[in-house]
């Protein structure tokens, strides 16, 4: 059966001959014209061989204007050459039904630090959650460090299915595609 659903895909790839830096990212979009229910999702890469830094961006949309239903993320992610890692993530559901919505954001260096939505920041420090309070950093009450387990883990399932879609779709590994010059970057 036909869905009528429309689609498009745009694709880029950059190559800077002056600093050697190299980028390659894609769009995909789909909307279904009887229903109006719509999606895209983008992903990109740089990379830079003087400073050894690779960053990953991706974001996605969907709107379904029949349920009411609407959201939105992104994830952002910097790797230095010493393979430090630091990513920020946001994200956003609106229903229109029932006037709710929720969003959030986080932040992490090395995949230890977490902050909320109202700002507050955490560490993991392998025995339990510490809050910084702008003076220094004290142990996490008991609801805090809870709510932290379930976003590390969220983060962990994540990262998961990140890796797993990195196999089959944009990865580092495109990078080493011969019509990109043939680059092998740091892993």
């Amino acid at each position: 059966m036909r869905t009528g659903t429309v689609s498009n895909v745009q694709t880029a790839r950059g190559y800077n001959p002056y600093t050697g830096e190299r980028g390659a990212g894609y769009e995909r979009s789909a909307v279904n014209p009887r229903t109006g229910a719509s999606g895209t999702v983008a992903r990109g890469a740089t990379y830079n061989p003087e400073t050894g830094t690779m960053n990953r961006a991706a974001a996605g949309s969907v709107n379904d204007p029949k349920a009411g239903v609407s959201a939105t993320g992104q994830r952002d992610t910097a790797t230095n050459a010493y393979g430090e890692r630091a990513s920020e993530s946001s994200g956003s559901i609106d229903d229109t039904r029932t006037g709710q919505s929720a969003s959030y954001r986080t932040a992490s260096v090395g995949n230890d630090h977490y902050a909320d939505v109202n700002g507050n920041v955490y560490k993991n420090t392998g025995s339990g959650w510490e809050k910084n309070t702008g003076s220094g950093w004290e142990s996490a009450k008991p609801e805090e460090s809870s709510s932290m387990d379930r976003e590390q883990q969220a983060r962990s399932d994540g990262e998961d299915r990140a890796s797993s879609f990195d196999r089959g779709g944009f990865d580092r590994g495109s990078f080493e595609d011969p019509r990109m010059g043939g680059f092998r970057g740091r892993r």
